[in-house]
């Protein structure tokens, strides 16, 4: 994840600049695309998919995450009294650990279900007995040591299996994502003001 943190500290001391020169409504759209650009170029992964293949998502999440988050803080900052700026800010704080908690929790549900349903969809027929297959199910990692016990052919065939219902669910739950970071880009074209002040 390193180049995505790199990259929101390149870009968001410029994201000011962005501000100033097109407004907050359309710095915080723009960085909202360009995340969910990146979110579906990594949610194109597959099992055979390098470290490199993903590298480009990564920087485009944090380019789109160094423009939209200060200039949506800001924002926020910026419609409140100058009396009201600490729970202005402490608010918006709130309201980012929420979404960050939630957007884990739903993108991490999606992965979660796809998996499972896969596995256990493809290994239904196979009799498999009921803790093998709950360790299975439970965990990728656990179905790579139940193949790695199993190994030779079938070991094989297991691992491959896991690797690639893992993926389907990384993807889903990332593109997902994407999706409602285009809702998150449209929102702000409407609601967002195209320039904010602070209020006296």
């Amino acid at each position: 994840m390193l180049p995505a943190a790199g990259a929101i500290a390149v870009i968001a001391p410029f994201s000011t600049v962005l501000v100033r020169a097109i407004g907050t409504k359309l710095t915080v759209a723009a960085g909202l695309l360009i995340i969910a650009r990146g979110l579906r170029q990594v949610s194109a992964s597959s099992t055979t998919t390098t470290y490199a293949g993903i590298l480009p998502g990564l920087i485009l999440l944090g380019v789109g995450a160094g423009l939209t988050i200060p200039s949506a803080t800001d924002s926020v900052m910026g419609s409140l009294p100058s009396g009201h700026t600490g729970v202005g800010s402490a608010t918006n704080g709130a309201f980012m650990q929420i979404g960050g908690a939630l957007g884990v929790a739903v993108m991490g549900s999606l992965l979660n279900t796809r998996y499972q349903d896969k596995m256990a969809s493809t290994l239904a027929a196979y009799h498999i007995p009921h803790a093998i297959m709950q360790t299975v199910l439970g965990s990728v990692g656990g179905a790579l040591a139940v193949a790695d016990r199993v190994g030779g052919f079938l070991g094989t065939a297991l691992a491959h299996l896991a690797r690639s219902a893992f993926i389907s669910g990384m993807d889903l739950g990332l593109l997902t994502g994407a999706c409602v970071a285009i809702a998150g880009c449209l929102i702000a074209l409407i609601a967002l003001p195209s320039r904010t002040g602070i209020k006296s």
